[in-house]
């Protein structure tokens, strides 16, 4: 077993397919497929259902996942605690929408503040929307948003990509749902929804407006968060859309993903700087060190 191969599994936990996962690492899908088989031999366990569409992780794979991302991440704190030359202190201020957060902001910002250790952070969570206010009022130093901001106003960069999916109980009402699930049935579902002002509801009218539907959802439920998306929808209350990253993140055997006939909803997460101003020291290094972790994203 490589690093690589560990890399190579925790791109396809997070893309949903071995072809996704090869375009994200710039390999050919045999080269992935020969690494997962050969992950697979070593453990002696099957890691991802592939009947499943998107795949899934078996119980196995879930373990393996959580197993390489502490592994990578104390390797690459390694390398940063090694090339880290001179102190450098002062605030980070960050507010962040919830998908960001959980798949990409909290585990850098934590490596960041193991190699940096006089510098503090502020992490605020919220909705897209409140991202962008407290970056135009400077409250915030730097955003994250799954909502690309207006351009005369904010500087963004694409530094991940996700994908919206229609997660649903995994108990007897909701069985019968296989993927692509049909409006008509869609519109008839009990749904969990997220506030307005999210980037997850945004992205998701615009794909009902691409696709030319007019929804009229059962909303049961509102909520904040993706998160509680997820675990609102495993309590059986309903279906809901919420960030494919943060399902696999979750790793709930209770819930399902399933794709909408018609709606493509795939998004870019954004890093939003306010245009022309000036970031001090602090913010500057996490800049570079977050393009580390994302080698084709300017800084």
């Amino acid at each position: 077993m490589q690093f690589e191969d560990l890399e190579v599994f925790r791109a396809i936990a997070y893309k949903g397919s071995l072809s996704r996962a090869a375009a994200a690492l710039n390999m050919s899908q045999p080269t992935v497929s020969r690494r997962l088989k050969n992950l697979e031999s070593h453990i002696g366990a099957e890691l991802v259902d592939r009947s499943a569409i998107p795949i899934h992780l078996t119980p196995e794979g879930i373990l393996l996942l959580e197993f390489a991302e502490t592994l990578l991440d104390r390797w690459q704190q390694l390398g940063h605690a090694v090339q880290s030359t001179h102190d450098v202190g002062g605030i980070v201020s960050i507010a962040s929408s919830t998908a960001p957060a959980r798949s990409l902001v909290m585990p850098v910002l934590a490596e960041f503040l193991r190699a940096y250790g006089d510098v503090r952070a502020r992490v605020s969570v919220m909705d897209s929307s409140r991202v962008l206010a407290e970056v135009s009022s400077e409250e915030a130093d730097l955003g994250f948003t799954g909502r690309r901001p207006p351009a005369d106003l904010f500087v963004a960069e694409p530094v991940a990509q996700d994908e919206i999916m229609l997660v649903v109980p995994n108990t007897g009402p909701f069985k019968h749902l296989t993927s692509p699930v049909g409006w008509t049935n869609l519109s008839e579902l009990p749904f969990v929804e997220r506030l307005a002002g999210s980037g997850t509801r945004a992205t998701v009218q615009e794909a009902l407006d691409r696709a030319g539907i007019t929804a009229e959802f059962h909303v049961v439920c509102e909520v904040d968060s993706n998160e509680a998306v997820v675990e609102t929808v495993a309590t059986g209350i309903g279906v809901g859309f919420a960030s494919r990253q943060i399902v696999n993140l979750l790793g709930m055997r209770t819930v399902r993903m399933l794709t909408v006939q018609g709606l493509e909803m795939s998004r870019q997460l954004y890093l939003v700087k306010k245009r022309g101003l000036a970031l001090a020291e602090a913010p500057n290094i996490f800049l570079q060190f977050l393009s580390q972790k994302n080698p084709h994203m300017p800084v």
